[in-house]
C-alpha cells in the first residue's frame, strides 16, 4: 500500500465527486487523502517510511515535500491534485487530449458534472479507502 498514491488518488477523486455534485463522497475522499498524507509525511519525517515507498509516490507528491509543516505540504499536494483533476474535466477532450482553445473548454455546469461523474467511475474512486 503506497500512501502517496492513495493520497493523490483520493484528492483527485474528491475533486471529481465535488464537481459531480456528490458532497458526501467528496468529504469522505478528502478525509482519506488527508489521513493518508498525514501518515505518509509524518513517516517520512520520522524515518519510519522506507525510501522505496517515497520513490513510488506520484511526482505530484514528491515535488511538494517541503514546507513548514505536514499540513502545509498536504495542502500543496491537495491543490495540485485538485488542479489536475479540474483540468481533466474542463480542459481535456473525451480522449484525454488538451483543448488548447479556452473558448472550447467545458463551461456548462451540467456537462462538467457529467464528465466528472464519468471520471469518478472510470478512476474506481469508490474502492479508495
Amino acid at each position: 500500500m503506497n500512501l502517496g498514491r492513495i493520497m493523490w488518488s483520493a484528492f483527485a477523486c474528491s475533486t471529481y465527486a465535488e464537481m459531480g455534485k456528490d458532497r458526501g463522497e467528496q468529504e469522505r475522499l478528502f478525509k482519506v487523502g488527508y489521513d493518508s498524507g498525514k501518515k505518509m509525511l509524518e513517516g517520512v519525517i520520522n524515518k519510519t517510511i522506507p525510501d522505496s515507498t517515497l520513490r513510488e509516490a506520484p511526482i505530484g507528491v514528491t515535488m511538494r515535500l517541503g514546507g513548514p509543516s505536514v499540513d502545509f505540504m498536504i495542502g500543496r499536494i491537495f491543490e495540485s491534485a485538485m488542479n489536475d483533476a479540474f483540468d481533466e474535466v474542463v480542459k481535456e477532450d473525451s480522449n484525454g487530449f488538451p483543448i488548447n482553445d479556452p473558448a472550447k473548454w467545458h463551461t456548462d455546469d451540467e456537462l462538467k458534472a457529467a464528465i466528472a461523474q464519468n471520471k469518478y467511475l472510470h478512476a474506481n474512486c469508490t474502492i479508495i479507502r
